[in-house]
């Protein structure tokens, strides 16, 4: 069996070296090699020995400053370079006020590459030049398909260009549900909203993309907190669960008479306003309250629900409000407010959730509108950041903070996770008296053969079936552990 498992460990690494040796090692042996002879263009090459070094050593001038130039150059890069960032590690582990600013401008580099590569799959799956298109035109000379645009293949293609960071099972279990989708809900409602690129001077764009980012980051510390404050107050109310669902009913009946859209999420409302909505700021904010006070009784009840699309509603009414203001002082065109809106919808999602590749690409796919891509990444960027200075908990952890904290979830005091050995793992071959497991994790009963044995002196081998009892509390962050030790070395 060891031999064995070497051999596929051999198997496994052969198309790494193979490519390695290809691609850096050979050609490190040529360039030695070649560094030896005389090698011109249109002569024959000769053995020169060491010629070529004395003469770069002792008569050429550019390499003597070239080569002192690199020696400064390693000098600087191991002392300074690294001294500063040792030290900016150690100050940043004590973890003063502004390390999460630290934290943030670090990741900023990384936000903007992403957009760079956006950029760059763009200008291949250009319809016009793109090099995918143009490869087909060489067998279909009319050949124009627009890849982003096109409902059929934006899923595909978004996924397509982030493939390197992937598994490839993503993107099958993709293509299937976009199948599945297209069949059951051929219309996507999102795709009739018609978006115009405002036309933006580069300074102009970025102080309204930063006012953007900070109005929503604002309103997301305002929407958290609010629905945070609402469920703890919600959840002292002594009624039952049919009188606690009554009072939401009679809200949302309420709310009906007045703007019946607004129930059920408003998604309708949001997409009747994104393709010709009103021009009346004062309006808007009001509907926006409005929804917003729906929302917050809808979360904060703990009845089932969900707040994903209230969110997205919220989100997209406050960037229409952003652009009508927009229209209003000249800065944009009333046609480009449903610009705004997607903008500040994945931006919302950032601040409420704090998951910006998420919300970016999920605003690009669903609406097919490649244009808000870089807007997204920019604000989302900025909204990540200042909610950050806000010391923002996103919903999800706040949700998660609370079950754990709740009398029911506190009277589950253990919980059991089973696991089987597998070859080669951490547990494999081991006495259970002398493993080394977290803290108050124990293991309870091992099945093996159709039989339960008891723990104690018990060697443990491929294919036994282990209980192993641990706090409830615990599962999140030690879920994965036990399982690598018992399936992966």
């Amino acid at each position: 069996m060891k031999q064995k498992n070497r051999l596929n460990y051999v198997v496994f690494i052969a198309p790494t070296m193979v490519l390695f040796l290809l691609v850096f090692a050979v050609p490190v042996v040529v360039l030695v090699g070649s560094s030896f002879c005389n090698w011109r263009t249109g002569d024959p090459i000769t053995f020169n020995g060491i010629g070529n070094y004395i003469e770069l050593i002792f008569h050429d001038n550019s390499f003597r400053q070239g080569f002192l130039n690199n020696v400064v150059w390693i000098l600087l890069q191991g002392t300074i370079h690294v001294a500063i960032g040792v030290l900016f590690a150690l100050i940043l582990a004590r973890r003063p006020f502004y390390w999460k600013f630290a934290r943030t401008a670090y990741m900023i580099p990384s936000i903007i590459s992403s957009a760079a590569m956006g950029m760059l799959f763009l200008c291949i799956f250009n319809p016009e030049f793109g090099m995918i298109n143009s490869i087909v035109r060489m067998f279909l000379p009319d050949y124009d398909h627009n890849w982003f645009m096109s409902y059929d293949t934006a899923f595909l293609t978004v996924t397509l260009t982030w493939m390197p960071y992937a598994a490839i099972t993503t993107l099958l279990a993709g293509v299937v549900a976009g199948a599945v989708a297209s069949m059951v809900f051929p219309v996507n409602p999102y795709h009739l909203i018609e978006v115009t690129e405002p036309v933006f001077a580069f300074f102009v764009q970025m102080k309204y993309f930063l006012i953007l980012a900070v109005i929503v980051s604002v309103c997301g510390k305002f929407y958290s907190s609010t629905v945070n404050a609402f469920r703890h107050v919600y959840a002292k109310v002594s009624s039952p669960a049919y009188v606690k669902m009554f009072y939401l009913v009679l809200v949302a009946y309420i709310i009906s008479l007045m703007q019946v859209n607004l129930t059920g999420g408003g998604e309708q409302f949001l997409l009747a306003q994104a393709q010709n909505g009103s021009t009346q700021i004062m309006w808007v904010t009001a509907v926006m309250l409005l929804h917003f006070v729906f929302s917050v009784f809808s979360v904060s009840s703990g009845l089932p629900g969900g707040s994903f699309i209230p969110t997205l509603v919220t989100g997209g009414l406050l960037g229409q409000i952003v652009g009508l203001v927009g229209v209003r002082y000249g800065v944009i065109g009333q046609e480009n407010v449903s610009y705004i809106m997607l903008v500040s919808m994945s931006a919302f999602l950032v601040a409420v959730v704090r998951t910006p590749l998420t919300a970016i690409v999920l605003i690009t796919e669903i609406t097919g509108h490649f244009e808000v891509f870089y807007p997204s990444v920019v604000v989302g960027g900025l909204t990540y950041y200042f909610t950050e200075l806000l010391q923002m908990k996103p919903s999800n952890v706040s949700l998660y903070e609370d079950m754990i904290h709740a009398p029911d979830f506190k009277e589950e005091k253990r919980y059991t996770l089973s696991v089987e050995i597998m070859t080669d793992s951490y547990l494999d071959g081991k006495l259970v008296d002398e493993l080394s497991l977290p803290e108050r994790c124990v293991i309870i009963n091992v099945h093996r053969d159709g039989k339960n044995l008891v723990p104690a002196g018990t060697r443990l081998i491929p294919g036994d079936q282990v209980q192993i009892e641990m706090d409830s509390q615990d599962i999140e962050k030690l879920y994965e552990p036990l399982v690598s030790m018992a399936n992966i070395y």
